[in-house]
């Protein structure tokens, strides 16, 4: 399993500069989590002690891709709140 991290990772580093990926830890998770499902699913069961072992990995990913989406949901929440707030402040200043 960590080989196929290790490769996942360095697919993940070699794609960055195409998919603009900002420096965020979490920014991370997505590609990451992607090629690792793709990785584990296609990986033949012989390079696995034990068969479940693979989908230990293909939950290690899914993990991964949910947290990523928890984080860009709670940046686009706040950014929502942030420009409702920025809205009522000019609105405010119109009124007066």
């Amino acid at each position: 399993m960590l080989g196929y991290a290790f490769v996942a990772l360095v697919v993940t580093f070699f794609i960055r500069p195409f998919i603009n990926i900002e420096r965020s830890i979490f920014a991370y998770f997505a590609p990451f989590g992607l090629v690792y499902i793709v990785l584990m699913f296609f990986a033949p069961t012989d390079n696995f002690s034990a068969g479940w072992h693979r989908y230990i990995g293909i939950t290690i990913g899914a993990l991964l891709l949910v947290l990523f989406y928890v984080k860009v949901r709670s940046y686009v929440n706040k950014k929502r709140y942030e420009e409702e707030l920025a809205r009522a402040a000019m609105e405010e200043a119109e009124n007066s």
